[in-house]
């Protein structure tokens, strides 16, 4: 069964002596990937709920008759650049 020189089928994942597993890697960069992906979707979300109280808040300014109809969209225009 184990013949001179045979490590049992592992001799194409060691290198130098230290055992290199492509699957451990693969599992890493899908995990790294992953975790990427979350944080960029938490804050893309987080911007997109400022922008809407902001939004929020001056319509209310416009509702209440504290601002004009010019300022509300000039300044609904500063916040759509944004």
């Amino acid at each position: 069964m184990f013949y001179r020189n045979y490590s049992g089928g592992l001799e194409c994942f060691t290198r130098g002596g230290i055992t290199f597993s492509w699957v451990g890697l693969i599992g890493v960069v899908i995990f790294l990937a992953i975790a990427v992906t979350v944080v960029w979707m938490l804050v893309k979300q987080s911007k997109r709920s400022h922008v809407n109280l902001v939004d929020e808040k001056l319509e209310m300014l416009y509702v209440n008759g504290e601002i004009t109809e010019e300022e509300f969209l000039r300044r609904k225009s500063i916040i759509a650049k944004k």
